[in-house]
């Protein structure tokens, strides 16, 4: 699960990782310095409240940002956002499974929340935005946590014995309230995933223009505003 690799990342890190506080697209009031140490604590927190969240292990794709959805040429996307499909299509299909595994449910769902606001297309540097304006509403995650409910409902009466998540709830309200409860919990949990990752591939030293510590730090700093609702399991 994505603790225990940022884990590995970090041990190859080391001691010898330390960055200073400094933000190109998130505007925030930190001064801390980057260090193992730092993220070994954060970590370790992050673990805890894993343990108290309940959501229950999937597998997951872990990575669904803009680049790992391809949209079938046959398909548009209509004025309202909506596909127009018959009932047992698939528009759409995820790629790039590199960082797939079993994880908690909602790390998928948090990260698709961090993904949504975060764009790629920046051709300058740092070479990405983060575009807090584009967090999804609750109408959108509505629709979304009703469509994942009804697909498993879907593999049940299908006789399907690998449908995701056993224990569901017939109150199909309580589930999706439980849905939004990890949605909202769960995105500090990516930001520092892949704050700990780009710290790692600015270590390599890749030929890549993309700049690696300052999304590091910017995903670190957007950890940091995200983790009081990370906290909430530990007071609940």
């Amino acid at each position: 699960m994505v603790i225990e690799v940022a884990n590995g990342w970090l041990e190859k890190l080391g001691d010898k990782m330390r960055h200073k506080m400094r933000l190109k697209m998130v505007q925030t009031d930190l001064s801390k310095l980057v260090t193992y140490a730092v993220l070994k604590n954060e970590l370790e927190i992050i673990q805890l409240c894993l343990e108290k969240s309940g959501s229950p292990i999937v597998f997951c794709h872990n990575d669904l940002q803009e680049g790992n959805i391809l949209l079938h040429n046959q398909y548009t996307i209509n004025e309202n956002g909506d596909f127009d499909i018959s009932e047992n299509e698939d528009p759409i299909s995820p790629i790039d499974f590199e960082y797939a595994s079993y994880n908690y449910r909602g790390f998928e769902f948090g990260n698709y929340i961090c993904e949504y606001m975060l764009d790629y297309g920046n051709d300058k540097s740092p070479f990405y935005w983060v575009k807090r304006e584009r967090t999804p509403s609750d109408e959108q995650l509505y629709y979304l946590f009703n469509s994942y409910l009804d697909e498993i409902d879907k593999q049940k009466r299908n006789g399907d014995h690998f449908y995701p998540v056993k224990n569901l709830s017939l109150n199909r309200e309580a589930e999706i309230q439980k849905l939004f409860i990890e949605a909202r919990r769960f995105p500090a949990v990516s930001h520092l995933f892949w704050s700990i990752w780009s710290f790692c591939l600015a270590d390599e030293s890749l030929p890549i223009s993309f700049d690696y510590i300052s999304y590091g730090l910017d995903r670190i700093a957007l950890y940091y505003e995200c983790k009081p609702r990370l906290l909430e399991y530990l007071n609940s």
